[in-house]
């Protein structure tokens, strides 16, 4: 019964349950979806994708967050693109596009001068540090792909 009371106490408690409970949903709905389409590597291939935009954005000083978002959508329409036109399965291009966008992350990381935020938070993150916002954003997230899914 302590942890009932603590997540109703505390708000990055209350913020993290919340947070898992709309990433289960997102993960639920789609998990079939990514399994019969033989694209598991997908999740890996996206994160590591989205530390190449990081970098870049720590790098030209844009929103590093955004750059992360821009750079994981690219890598999947190219993994789209190429898997349709070439005729290579997903996981290949997913495999050859991994390394290369990781690659490039870590070159990019090198050339940021001064400050350089905690790196390793970026790329596991912690779900103790949702905030409000990123509730928000989630929930709109998650609205988003349930129609997204439901309409297609």
């Amino acid at each position: 019964m302590s942890i009932i009371q603590d997540i109703l106490t505390y708000e990055f408690l209350r913020n993290a349950f919340i947070a898992g409970i709309l990433v289960s949903v997102l993960t639920s709905l789609f998990s079939t979806v990514v399994v019969l389409r033989k694209i598991e590597f997908i999740g890996d291939g996206a994160a590591h994708a989205a530390f190449g935009g990081l970098a870049l954005g720590f790098l030209i000083g844009a929103g590093s967050e955004i750059m992360a978002m821009v750079t994981a959508i690219i890598f999947a329409l190219t993994i789209s693109y190429f898997s349709r036109r070439e005729k290579i399965s997903e996981n290949s291009m997913i495999g050859m596009l991994l390394p290369l966008s990781m690659a490039v992350g870590v070159i990019l990381l090198s050339f940021v001068r001064g400050y350089t935020p905690d790196v390793m938070g970026y790329l596991f993150g912690n779900i103790l540090l949702v905030g409000k916002n990123d509730i928000w954003l989630l929930l709109g997230f998650t609205v988003a792909a349930v129609l997204f899914f439901c309409l297609f």
